[in-house]
């Protein structure tokens, strides 16, 4: 063999132990260093009194701590962001009739939820046993088995604690592997006592990472198909479709047809408000808001501008404006309106500035939350301080008519 063979071979043969090394080393990356942080959270009633009282809930979420986007299944998960994944039934007010696996819904449905949770960081290996195991027990119907009133199988074999559960333990180690429990499954408060007893569990309030809106629900089914159940804009396009809303505000209700809508996110968080006019004139409108609870319409809602016929908002306080004036006295007032966390509209901020009296030339100045009864009377200047302050920055925003080419151009699905 020639000198020049023997070293081609021996560099063949270091440049393979090289890529050998290298292979070896980017596979043991996947092995161990940290993907995910993986948390399982649970809260409800142990054992036979979860049956009557609080069955409670089981459920995962998974952050992306791998410094880049990771995807489960066909969902997209940024760096540093947060999914929550679980079974839910399709008899639940919240999944529109599906059941199975549903990214997102405990962001919204769980919310302000006091649970025991338990962390572990997982690696892409191990995320992607989860991500592979997850259609495949995704299947989740709440039919009833004939003369039983329950269907048993669904209901012993197939739940958010058997999901859950299951999908922690293909990653857990041995110390914290949830067992089943005597019947064959944990309820959740049953995994809650046991997480409990774990070194480094919490007992917390859920609060997501950020913000979660409707629309980020998915439910995933047994064909890894990603379906949108929550589609907010669907749900606008139907009920203006039909045309006719109704309200009540105390001991006043009624209905109206729809002549005019707009869609905006009044309180910047969770599904955008519906905001609807029966008509708009030059002296003004009157708009009523509605927003969606359990994926219906829920009234929030309304108010009357005058000599205005747009929407009116100040985005630094997340408010709705509107003003209007009395004769007379020669009175101009305006009124800020915010949205609680029960979804209502309710006074925030009031202004008035008046005569004394009809044949006076002196001036009031009012300030409070909703009218002149729980407002105090403020010097001139400071009443400009004030309206500076919060009416600085008003904008403007039209509505549009409600046709067919409206609906389908500005509630797109």
């Amino acid at each position: 063999m020639s000198s020049l063979l023997r070293i081609v071979k021996k560099h063949m043969m270091i440049w393979l132990l090289i890529a050998m090394s290298i292979w070896m080393t980017m596979q043991a990356s996947a092995w161990t260093t940290p993907y995910a942080k993986l948390t399982i959270y649970a809260f409800g009633d142990k054992g036979a009194k979860a049956a009557s009282g609080n069955q409670g809930h089981t459920w995962l979420t998974i952050t992306n701590t791998s410094g880049k986007t990771i995807t489960f299944l066909d969902y997209k998960i940024k760096p540093g962001e947060e999914i929550s994944v679980s079974i839910w039934p399709d008899s639940s007010p919240n999944t529109e009739g599906y059941g199975g696996v549903f990214i997102n819904l405990e962001m919204i449905v769980d919310e302000g939820i006091k649970c025991t949770s338990y962390s572990m960081d997982i690696t892409e290996d191990q995320f992607k046993k989860i991500e592979k195991a997850t259609p495949k027990e995704s299947y989740y119907h709440d039919g009833q088995n004939e003369g039983t009133g329950m269907n048993i199988y669904d209901d012993l074999w197939h739940n958010c604690t058997t999901y859950s559960t299951k999908m922690w333990n293909k990653v857990a180690d041995k110390e914290h592997k949830i067992s089943n429990g005597t019947i064959g499954v944990d309820v959740p408060g049953t995994v809650a006592s046991k997480i409990a007893k774990w070194n480094g569990s919490k007992q917390e309030i859920f609060r997501p990472r950020k913000t979660v809106e409707w629309g980020d629900v998915v439910h995933i089914n047994k064909k890894k198909e990603t379906i949108h159940p929550y589609d907010t804009n669907a749900l606008y396009r139907r009920a203006l479709e039909r045309g006719t809303f109704t309200y009540k505000e105390g001991n006043n209700s009624g209905s109206f047809k729809a002549k005019y809508f707009l869609v905006f996110n009044i309180d910047r968080k969770g599904v955008k408000e519906l905001i609807v006019c029966p008509d708009l004139y030059p002296q003004g409108h009157t708009a009523y808001i509605y927003t969606l609870k359990n994926r219906r319409l829920s009234y929030c809602g309304s108010f009357s501008h005058r000599g205005v016929n747009s929407f009116m908002y100040v985005k630094k306080y997340k408010s709705v404006y509107y003003s209007w004036w009395t004769n007379g006295i020669g009175g101009a007032g305006a009124q800020l309106l915010k949205m609680n966390s029960k979804g209502k509209l309710i006074p925030y901020k009031f202004f008035y500035e008046c005569s004394e009296s009809m044949r006076s030339t002196k001036r009031l100045h009012y300030y409070g939350k909703s009218s002149i009864d729980d407002s105090k009377k403020v010097s001139k200047s400071k009443y400009k301080k004030l309206t500076k302050k919060y009416l600085k920055n008003v904008k403007s925003y039209k509505y549009c008519e409600n046709t067919k080419a409206n609906r389908a151009k500005y509630l797109k699905s």
